[in-house]
């Protein structure tokens, strides 16, 4: 049987439990994870924890619906044995009718989805259980070219003394102001990163030219399955020093040898996508649902 719950009636030993024994790699639906990013979520749960699903709402007015939390790229139905991930559509179905708008990102678990719309979305990853040398054959020739900068400038991968560190820089990057980057999003940020720390899953790298000044930066979440790109970004000195280059190759480096994915979390741009793409990467698609139930005059709602 499917059950609502509300989140104070969620068991979080279950739910991890349950997560634990799945098959994904990522830490979005732990519940560590979810309690930063979406602090009151509800769940489907299915019989004693067999399979899960978040519920991620909000409220706007007197819409209640559904949305992707920020820094969490897909999220969906859970299992314990890979036969639950047939009752994905079960599970849509038991969304409470309270929510009229669902706008939501779901793994890819191979299910035909019936009654929503929905469209795939890129996300490229890299198997690293080969050595460093058979993995950089992989890179394509701009990279190369890229990794003989970063060694002419003597390149270094370093990591920020605190989150306060990583968002101060990251406000100040020209990547900032063109991603409009919400102040209540900046917070969130800051508290899962600290939340990583706290959990050993955290990790805020930077590259340094010989002169100690930052040129590039990523917060990465680790676990034992996968290291998982949330935030980059480029410094304004940054330009032709091949820095980003040098930082995912340096990780890949790092993180090489191990029955682990380099996930780079995206994307859907074309630049980014190329950029993803040319470490040998491949693409990993999900998906994103939308469901709008409102009344048509409340169609156009945000």
């Amino acid at each position: 049987m499917i059950q609502y719950l509300k989140h104070d009636e969620i068991d979080f030993t279950k739910w991890d439990k349950c997560i634990d024994k799945s098959n994904i790699h990522f830490e979005y639906p732990y519940s560590w994870y979810l309690k930063t990013t979406s602090p009151k979520f509800q769940a489907l749960v299915l019989n004693d924890y067999d399979a899960v699903f978040p519920i991620t709402s909000g409220r706007k007015a007197t819409v209640n619906y559904l949305f992707q939390p920020p820094f969490t790229q897909q999220l969906g139905l859970f299992g314990t044995d890979s036969g639950n991930y047939k009752l994905l559509n079960e599970f849509l179905k038991n969304i409470p009718e309270k929510f009229r708008l669902i706008d939501i990102q779901l793994h890819n678990a191979e299910v035909e989805i019936a009654k929503f719309k929905w469209r795939k979305r890129n996300n490229f990853m890299l198997q690293l259980n080969q050595p460093y040398e058979k993995l950089q054959s992989k890179f394509n020739s701009q990279r190369f070219r890229d990794l003989k900068k970063a060694e002419k400038l003597k390149l270094q991968l370093s990591q920020f003394n605190s989150p306060e560190e990583f968002i101060r820089d990251y406000k100040r990057s020209p990547s900032f102001s063109k991603q409009k980057v919400e102040a209540k999003h900046l917070r969130i940020l800051k508290q899962l990163m600290a939340e990583s720390l706290i959990n050993k899953k955290g990790k805020l790298f930077c590259v340094m030219n010989e002169k100690r000044e930052k040129l590039a930066a990523m917060f990465c979440v680790v676990n034992s399955k996968s290291i998982t790109n949330l935030v980059n970004f480029t410094y304004a000195n940054a330009e032709r020093s091949g820095a980003q280059t040098f930082l995912i190759s340096e990780l890949i480096k790092q993180y090489c040898n191990a029955n682990m994915l380099f996930d780079f979390e995206g994307s859907d741009l074309s630049g980014v996508a190329s950029f993803y793409e040319s470490f040998g990467s491949k693409n990993l698609s999900y998906r994103h649902l939308y469901c709008n139930r409102l009344p048509l005059l409340l169609r156009s709602f945000k």
